[in-house]
């Protein structure tokens, strides 16, 4: 089996894109329900597009969450993330880590 070229990568990846607006102007836009998929990498979560990596991390979705939330105080967020579950580990890990991250800000 070869390994995949920087350019098929690149371009699995560009297909698996869902959207083309940051996490800020969507939430400018007013979208305030975020459907995110995220994968444990060790100590943190990478947000993930089925097999496809999206560039961030959970961390830094929720700082922009919460810089948005900091200028709208009177502002909802709903969060709906999904672990995959080849990449969760054990529930009581997967939860010790996202609970860190959330509360790390």
């Amino acid at each position: 089996m070869t390994t995949p070229s920087e350019a098929e990568v690149t371009v699995f990846a560009n297909f698996a894109k869902t959207q083309v607006l940051s996490i800020t102007q969507m939430l400018n836009f007013g979208i305030r329900h975020l459907d995110v998929r995220l994968q444990h990498d060790g100590d943190t979560f990478d947000v993930i597009h089925g097999e496809y990596d999206m560039g961030s991390t959970y961390r830094e979705l929720v700082t922009e969450c919460y810089s948005f939330l900091a200028l709208h105080p009177g502002e909802t967020i709903i969060l709906d993330c999904r672990v995959a579950p080849e990449t969760a580990g054990h529930p009581s890990t997967t939860a010790e880590v996202l609970f860190k991250l959330i509360h790390a800000q």
